[in-house]
């Protein structure tokens, strides 16, 4: 039951995590994707769009650490978790968690923004998504590495960051569970 209540929580937060990415990279005209991801994420998000300028990642961010909070909740309080996991180190793997969820979702919609780019855009909605979030994502890094010889290596430097968060949150969490 915990790894159900696991499995639909981590879905649930990378929905509310694409939601927060369309609206940080700017409005969607017309998009059914963007509308269809809006009906979906609404109930959770709602909650917090009084509290941010419009646009921003913070309505969806927060959704989705209140999900994540209410899976640590829900699963301590049926007694899933151990009295070592309630404590302190429940909030850290609550955490890394979360940014697992989080880097998973980049890492996909920058491959797909990658192989998009090689083969062209075609005039989906959901290309039309995936492409702007990923070309959102990668702006600053293009800001600062320029392209060599009409090559970007700018993805490859994103992945390669994805990659070294991933392995220091893994080992501290071995640290400190040890």
């Amino acid at each position: 039951m915990a790894e159900i209540i696991s499995s639909l929580v981590s879905i649930y937060g990378g929905v509310l995590l694409v939601r927060a990415l369309a609206d940080w990279s700017g409005p969607f005209r017309y998009n059914i994707t963007y509308d269809a991801l809006q009906k979906i994420t609404e109930p959770a998000v709602g909650l917090f769009t009084r509290l941010f300028k419009r646009n921003s990642l913070g309505p969806g961010l927060l959704a989705m650490l209140l999900l994540f909070f209410l899976k640590w909740l829900v699963l301590s309080q049926g007694g899933m978790l151990t009295g070592t996991q309630i404590m302190g180190v429940a909030w850290f793997s609550l955490f890394v968690d979360m940014l697992k969820v989080f880097t998973n979702v980049l890492f996909w919609i920058l491959i797909a923004s990658v192989v998009m780019s090689w083969v062209g855009y075609p005039s989906h909605p959901a290309v039309e998504l995936i492409a702007r979030i990923g070309q959102k994502i990668l702006m600053p890094i293009r800001n600062v590495v320029p392209s060599f010889g009409g090559i970007d290596f700018s993805p490859l430097i994103l992945i390669i960051g994805f990659q070294l968060v991933g392995s220091v949150l893994k080992d501290l969490l071995e640290k400190i569970l040890l």
